[in-house]
C-alpha cells in the first residue's frame, strides 16, 4: 500500500510539472499586445483664434487644445482610447460654438497608434481634415504648418514642467506683453503665444502665477536664438522655477518631441 501510495504522489507531481512546462512554452507562443498610445494634434488653419478646442468619441472628451491661436498647432498626449469610426471636433469663435464630425475609419489606418499622431485640421469654411503623422515624419509635419507660414514669423513655446498647473502666463518684452496664454495646466503641459514677426529681443520677461496666486518674474535671454529665425522659441518653466530657452526651427519635429518627452 505504501509503495502504490509513493508511486502515486511521483505520478502527480509528474503531471504537475508538465503541465507547468506546457504552460509557459505556451504563453511564450503567444503574441504580445502592442500597448494602444499615440497623441492627438490639432492645427488652426482658420485664420483667427479659437477657443474651447476639444476632441470628443461620443460623449467622452478625449483631448483639448484650450486656445489655439492663428496657425497654432498643439498636441495632447499620451492617449489609449481606442480609435473609433468618428471623432467630433468642438470650439468656439467668439458667441459662436461649432460641432463637426470627422471621420476617422479609412483615413486613420489599422493598427495606428504606434507612437503616431492623429491631427485634427480646423479650416477657413468650418470643416475639418484627419491627418495620421508617425513619429519622426518631420516632413509631414513641416508641410501640416507650411500653408500659415509667413516669412521670419516664430511663436513662443511656453512648456509647465512644474509639476502643479500655472495661471496668467505671459512674456514681456519691455512693457509690451508679447505673449499672453493664460492657464497653462500639468495635463496640457504646453501653449503657444500669437504669432510674432521680428526683431527678437535680446531679453524677455516671463511672468505666471502659481495656483495658491503666487507670482513669478523671471528673465531669460533670448541673445541665443539665430538671425533669421523662423520657428518656435520654447520656454520651459522647470519646478525650480528656472527657465529654459530652446529656439526649434520649423520642421524640426524630432527636437521639439526631446522636449516635450525628457
Amino acid at each position: 500500500m505504501i509503495a502504490l501510495l509513493d508511486k502515486y504522489k511521483k505520478t502527480c507531481a509528474s503531471f504537475t510539472l508538465t503541465g507547468l512546462v506546457l504552460l509557459i512554452n505556451a504563453c511564450t507562443q503567444l503574441p504580445m499586445q502592442a500597448e494602444l498610445q499615440y497623441d492627438i494634434g490639432f492645427m488652426n488653419y482658420t485664420g483667427h483664434r479659437l477657443d474651447d478646442v476639444d476632441i470628443y468619441y461620443g460623449d467622452a472628451r478625449v483631448a483639448t487644445a484650450g486656445s489655439l491661436v492663428k496657425g497654432g498647432r498643439a498636441t495632447w498626449g499620451s492617449v489609449t482610447v481606442p480609435i473609433p469610426s468618428e471623432a467630433e471636433v468642438r470650439w468656439g469663435e467668439g458667441d459662436k460654438h461649432y460641432a463637426v464630425k470627422a471621420k476617422l475609419e479609412g483615413v486613420v489606418p489599422k493598427g495606428f497608434g504606434d507612437d503616431g499622431t492623429i491631427y485634427f485640421i480646423i479650416n477657413t469654411n468650418g470643416t475639418v481634415d484627419v491627418k495620421p503623422i508617425k513619429f519622426g515624419d518631420h516632413d509631414a509635419v513641416f508641410k501640416l504648418e507650411e500653408p500659415v507660414h509667413t516669412k521670419g514669423e516664430y511663436l513662443l513655446g511656453f512648456v509647465n514642467k512644474t509639476g502643479h498647473d500655472l495661471e496668467n502666463v505671459s512674456a514681456c518684452y519691455g512693457e509690451k506683453k508679447a505673449g499672453d496664454v493664460k492657464d497653462i495646466p500639468v495635463r496640457v503641459r504646453l501653449r503657444y503665444s500669437d504669432l510674432l514677426l521680428p526683431p527678437i529681443p535680446s531679453e524677455a520677461e516671463v511672468r505666471w502665477n502659481d495656483k495658491d496666486g503666487t507670482p513669478h518674474v523671471v528673465k531669460v535671454k533670448l541673445d541665443i536664438v539665430p538671425n533669421g529665425f523662423e520657428g518656435r522659441i520654447f520656454l520651459v518653466i522647470n519646478p525650480d522655477n528656472t527657465i529654459e530657452v530652446h529656439p526649434i526651427k520649423n520642421g524640426d519635429d524630432k527636437a521639439e518631441f526631446k522636449i516635450m518627452r525628457k
